[in-house]
């Protein structure tokens, strides 16, 4: 009976536990929250007949700060997903943003890819510039939560004409911070309010960081890289790779077969390969599909996920046509041991080339549903994987230690240059001392116009950076490890905001005509070293057929089988590159260039009334090899192998291309007359042969007699 008592007592110390502990956490989720609203306020006092409707904008800004929070976590940080300013190829396919599910409009963007022009980019959004994208977004919206204060007709309220957001994501929880001034009269009672917010139980900054520790274990073993290679080898000779086999009669694939089979492969792998240390039951059979990224996250699950309809480039060489085949081995020039059974057995082998391009998205979910996800190309080439990037994704975080002990007295003169490429004074830059990887902001003791009076830490061959918005980078080496006072001098140059008109060149008669409305044209300007700038614009006039929104061009939406530029009320409306005129979203149809040497791109699309088709058809390759047996020798027989390829159907393809340089000088960007851009194109070809020759002739456009170059 003791015992029994004795039982009794610990099963019910124990619920008294779990109780306290439970109120404990519930009580001090509740305190946090309001710590955060009384911090947020100070310790001023809502009057009780204003409370209700600062409560609810409170309960308002959560709400569209959850909207922004789901929005940017499904597209990998981006509030704007990342454009194509260089159309994706089909050596090239994967684009800036991912679909996910076809003709969803549901789009992730890329981490890592390689670009329409065959650069491998890196773009990963940085800590603050997710803040930013979630607070851009809360700015965008937060006019409904303003709106509450009008629905109340007793309060009279001055308002704040833009609201300025701040967010912190931290690991257990994202703050939103919302400065609007208010001022609300109640009777006789009147009351200011600063700042509205809410803090969100969402672990978008865990989350992020997770994902960043993925993508850069990713980076450095090239896990998928390799997995593929090993998909490569475990299904061989069912997808040709490399052997040899007892054959006397050459084996052949067909090479559309195998690239089905291997996209197919791939995705049954990929969606279960699991993230080590994430949140899912481990197995033996299991453990080899595991990424050991180096995370300990249980509470988080992450699912990795490619499909076939993904963009997906395969080639496999060597090959003639559809037809991949292997080859006999002749006794005198296999090995020791092929030259000894060669007169008795058949040998063939088979040794193909495979270049693959795929994208892979990462989706990682916490216990509460939400969601962050981002997705990443990955490159086999010729059998080996990409090179690895070994570099970090982003600079180490600054010691501040360094940057406050200060030492060398600079004297710093700023300028720009003018239309006629002389020195100008530039006042108001922003100084920086870059003493690798630290970056110290320079305090300016004192400042005549474009002179500055600053105190750097001591630094050897460190960067003196000038940062003006409207101008490129100045930079000026300087080593501080002295005393003594230094003069220098930093130079930057302006940023010319230049209008563009867009003309064609018939590539046939050499006649200049303006686009027709079924032309999408792409131009790109990279400025080449050691300014870092690139500026491109996309240009389609409105009235193109469509009967869907990737019909149209950037800035064109599909309305009523047209492609017309959007609607708008306001500039927010529209995207950075348009302007909100006369009730539509107009392009700017500009480029932001400075002085210098560029490497130029343009390509040209191009959609037809009527489809181009390629017609069904069957291709059969055949190959002669010995039969087996002793005699097998002096015996010959024939294997024939059919495919099927089937009908392609495009709409739109490229009819213009180029890559060429080109200098501006700083005068005639200075001036009013918009820069003339030129595009070669040929005729909309009537088959899939004559969009090769399109591609094919792209490297010598830019010395064809009709070509001009920028004007």
């Amino acid at each position: 009976m003791e015992k029994r008592g004795q039982v009794t007592a610990f099963i019910l110390l124990g619920l008294v536990l779990i109780l306290v502990i439970g109120g404990y956490f519930a009580i001090s989720n509740y305190l946090n929250k309001q710590d955060f609203l009384t911090q947020l306020r100070g310790r001023s006092q809502i009057p009780i007949e204003i409370q209700p409707a600062v409560t609810a904008v409170d309960a308002c800004t959560k709400q569209v700060g959850e909207e922004a929070l789901t929005q940017i976590g499904l597209q990998g940080g981006y509030l704007q997903l990342p454009a194509d300013p260089i159309p994706s190829s089909s050596f090239t396919p994967v684009p800036a943003a991912l679909e996910i599910l076809p003709n969803s409009g549901l789009k992730t963007s890329l981490w890592f890819r390689e670009a329409g022009n065959g650069i491998r980019e890196t773009t990963i959004p940085s800590k603050t510039q997710v803040e930013q994208n979630i607070a851009d977004y809360i700015n965008q919206n937060f006019q409904r939560c303003a709106n509450i204060f009008k629905e109340n007709t007793e309060l009279t309220v001055t308002q704040s004409l833009t609201p300025k957001t701040t967010v912190d994501l931290l690991d257990e929880a994202t703050n939103i911070v919302v400065s609007y001034p208010v001022t609300i009269q109640f009777k006789d009672t009147t009351f200011s309010i600063n700042e509205f917010g809410a803090q969100i139980d969402v672990k978008f900054g865990k989350l992020y960081t997770l994902a960043k520790q993925i993508f850069q274990k990713e980076n450095e073993i090239l896990f998928f890289e390799n997995k593929t290679i090993d998909t490569l080898i475990a299904y061989n000779p069912e997808i040709p790779f490399s052997g040899v086999e007892s054959s006397c009669t050459p084996r052949t694939w067909s090479k559309s077969d195998s690239i089905k089979k291997l996209k197919d492969i791939l995705a049954d792998n990929i969606n279960v390969m699991k993230i080590k240390g994430t949140n899912y039951a481990p197995d033996e059979r299991g453990r080899a599909m595991e990424f050991q990224a180096g995370v300990e996250e249980k509470e988080v699950t992450a699912n990795l996920h490619y499909s076939p309809s993904f963009p997906t480039y395969i080639e496999i060489t060597p090959s003639k046509g559809d037809l991949l085949k292997s080859d006999a081995i002749p006794g005198d020039q296999g090995s020791l041991l092929a030259s000894l059974v060669s007169p008795y057995f058949c040998l063939t082998e088979h040794h193909f080339v495979y270049t693959i391009k795929y994208p892979v998205i990462i989706s990682l979910t916490d216990a509460k549903g939400f969601t962050f996800q981002y997705a990443f190309e990955v490159i086999l080439e010729k059998n080996q994987p990409r090179r690895s990037t070994l570099e970090p994704i982003e600079s180490p975080v600054p010691d501040a230690r360094m940057c406050e002990y200060l030492q060398a007295p600079l004297k710093i003169n700023t300028y720009t240059i003018d239309a006629k490429e002389n020195l100008k004074p530039l006042e108001n830059v922003d100084l920086n001392l870059k003493c690798f990887p630290q970056t110290c902001p320079l305090k300016k003791i004192s400042e005549q116009g474009e002179q500055s009076a600053v105190v750097a830490p001591a630094c050897g061959n460190g960067i003196i950076e000038g940062r003006k918005e409207g101008y490129t980078l100045g930079k000026t080496i300087v080593s501080t490890n002295t005393n003594d006072l230094q003069e220098i001098n930093v130079v930057l140059d302006p940023i010319y905001t230049k209008q563009i008109e867009m003309y064609v060149i018939e590539k046939k008669t050499g006649q200049i005509r303006k686009p027709y409305p079924s032309e999408n044209i792409m131009f790109q300007f990279t400025h080449k070293k050691p300014v870092t700038l690139s500026s491109s614009i996309a240009y389609q006039e409105e009235g193109n057929n469509c009967a869907k929104e990737d019909d149209c061009g950037s800035g064109l939406t599909c309305q009523q089988n047209k492609c017309v530029h959007a609607s708008c009320q306001k500039q927010i409306d529209c995207t950075n590159d348009q302007t909100c005129a006369a009730g539509k979203c107009k392009p700017k149809n500009e480029l932001q260039l400075t002085a210098g040497d560029y490497q130029v791109n343009y390509y040209v699309l191009r959609s037809s009334t009527w489809p181009i088709k390629t017609p069904k058809q069957k291709i059969e390759n055949c190959v002669t090899g010995a039969k087996a047996g002793l005699l097998g020798f002096f015996q010959t027989q024939e294997q024939c192998i059919t495919t099927d390829v089937e009908s392609v159907e495009l709409n739109t393809g490229i009819t213009g291309g180029a890559t060429f340089d080109y200098s501006i000088a700083q005068e005639r960007l200075a001036d009013n007359v918009p820069l003339k851009l030129y595009a070669l194109v040929d005729d909309l070809p009537a088959d899939m042969e004559g969009f090769s020759n399109i591609q094919i002739a792209f490297a010598g456009n830019k010395d064809h007699p009709y070509f001009k170059q920028p004007e």
